[in-house]
């Protein structure tokens, strides 16, 4: 019985499967930013925090460089224009 590969080949490189780098960086930036800089005594605290940096940093003012420097909310507002 044949094996399936453990990882797809692009370019040069072998990445593995459900490789998504705009997500490993956004849970990256999340941890980075906020989660590590806070304490927090219940579950529901911190996924209200969360949701809120989310909300009101992350979407509206943060800029993202596979989104040519514009935060989503800009980002947006351009492609329905378009």
């Amino acid at each position: 019985m044949l094996h399936e590969p453990q990882g797809k080949l692009l370019g040069a490189r072998s990445l593995p499967l459900g490789h998504n780098a705009c997500v490993e960086s956004f849970f990256g930036t999340l941890k980075k930013e906020l989660v590590h800089h806070r304490q927090y005594r219940i579950r529901e605290e911190a996924k209200q925090d969360i949701l809120e940096w989310i909300e009101v940093f992350y979407n509206r003012q943060r800029r993202h460089s596979t989104l040519g420097y514009r935060s989503p909310a800009e980002f947006e507002a351009i492609m329905k224009v378009a």
